[in-house]
């Protein structure tokens, strides 16, 4: 399980809706690992998540994986953001996970501002033909049916964590 904690419920800051800093630990309740990283480290992101992947695919049973981000524009389009600060909002901005992890690319000689320019270009050419070929919605956003993807029958949950599940019969 995955928790994208952007730092608010809605309007609310989650230190003032919890006494835990980190909501992983509330994994511990369900018998489960709890993991949090900083969401915007992609690394950090890619080597945890992949080493949870592997443990449950080897029937370790499933994990959270907390990613600490932050929400850079309101809860809804238009709102007036009275519950946060400019300064909170760009010391997070100064934090951008794409640029930081275009800076270690660069550093580390993994790649060239041209070739990083020319990814990027392909980037926004494949969104732009994916918004063209797909419907959209009022907003003029594209219109994506979850359950087409995402849907799972509880035959599917039991053959994917079946062993696990065994450990705690339901009574």
């Amino acid at each position: 399980f995955v928790c994208e904690n952007n730092q608010y419920g809605e309007f609310t800051p989650q230190s003032k809706s919890t006494r835990i800093e980190k909501l992983s630990e509330r994994a511990a309740a369900y018998g489960i690992d709890g993991f949090t990283v900083d969401g915007n480290d992609v690394d950090a992101v890619y080597q945890t998540a992949s080493r949870l992947v592997s443990k449950m695919r080897a029937g370790e049973g499933p994990a959270v994986l907390e990613c600490m981000t932050y929400r850079w524009h309101g809860h809804m389009e238009g709102e007036p953001e009275k519950y946060r600060s400019q300064d909170e909002v760009d010391s997070w901005k100064a934090r951008d996970p794409i640029r930081i992890l275009q800076e270690r690319i660069l550093s580390e000689g993994l790649s060239s501002v041209e070739q990083l320019a020319a990814e990027q270009a392909m980037a926004r050419s494949e969104i732009e033909a994916y918004r063209t070929a797909h419907p959209r919605g009022k907003e003029g956003r594209v219109v994506y049916d979850l359950r087409r993807d995402f849907s799972t029958t509880p035959e599917q949950v039991r053959s994917r964590f079946g062993a696990y599940l065994d450990r705690f019969p339901v009574r």
